[in-house]
């Protein structure tokens, strides 16, 4: 049986989270808020970390990316360790490259 004659729709590849994002799925899944994880992680509150995490999960808002992390495997029930500190972001993103500022030479 295929999954149309079943009515369920078929599931997609699973995306491709970084360990940020996995970290930050956690964080709404014990119950954070978007304040207290950009507290914990010096993140601003409206960086893109959330909005980039429901476009490649194709969720709606942050309860829908957690359901669907748990369906595609991201998340795991008994891995909710509330102490972890968060992982560093990946710095050589272009946004890191680009706010560099120019070195002062000395004379």
């Amino acid at each position: 049986m295929t999954a149309t004659t079943t009515g369920q729709e078929p599931r997609a590849a699973s995306p491709e989270l970084s360990p940020l994002h996995t970290w930050l799925l956690r964080a709404a899944a014990r119950g954070e808020t978007i304040d207290a994880i950009a507290r914990r992680t010096g993140l601003s509150r409206r960086s893109r970390h959330f909005t980039r995490i429901y476009r490649a999960l194709g969720a709606r808002n942050r309860a829908h990316a957690v359901a669907l992390a748990y369906r595609h495997g991201h998340l795991n029930p008994a891995d909710h360790e509330p102490n972890t500190p968060p992982p560093r972001p990946d710095r050589t993103s272009r946004t890191a490259r680009t706010r560099r500022l120019p070195t002062r030479t000395t004379r």
